[in-house]
């Protein structure tokens, strides 16, 4: 028998796959907070949880008391067709920081925003500075300024 080890690579690092790390989550936490009951946000929508918009069809959560695990699997549902979005109609790959901005982006203002966005638009065209200037313009209310610049910086922390 022979083997034919000496042919592969001892030192090869495995690929990271781009997905929803803890990093995904430490941003969006940031920029939403936390409540665990309903308040009125600045638009003067119903949320509840990290920046989840509750539905008319969820109205129990208006008068919810939620724990940290309920809004954790809140969030994650949240996330779910963001990431799908993400991952599978994106025509070039992300890295974790640029996915990491485009989730806080897109957990912000919701996926078909996204992707019909200047932002996706710039991106699948390959010209990533615009892309990342283009976050800019998702600014209002004007309190997400801040934000949308930490996203913009972070989305072209790689290049």
């Amino acid at each position: 028998m022979v083997l034919f080890l000496a042919s592969l690579p001892l030192d090869t690092p495995k690929k990271q796959e781009i997905g929803i790390k803890s990093s995904t989550l430490d941003l969006i936490h940031h920029y939403e907070g936390f409540s665990k009951s309903a308040y009125l946000d600045s638009t003067g929508r119903w949320t509840i949880g990290v920046g989840h918009q509750i539905k008319d069809s969820e109205s129990k959560l208006l008068t919810a008391n939620l724990s940290n695990t309920d809004a954790q699997k809140l969030l994650e549902r949240d996330l779910r067709p963001c990431e799908t979005f993400l991952k599978g109609s994106l025509g070039k790959p992300l890295t974790q920081n640029q996915f990491d901005a485009l989730m806080s982006l897109c957990h912000n203002i919701g996926v078909d925003n996204l992707a019909r966005s200047s932002v996706v638009h710039h991106f699948e065209r390959g010209n990533i500075k615009a892309a990342a200037n283009s976050i800019l313009n998702w600014n209002r209310p004007q309190e997400l300024t801040k934000r949308r610049q930490e996203e913009r910086k972070l989305f072209l922390s790689d290049i």
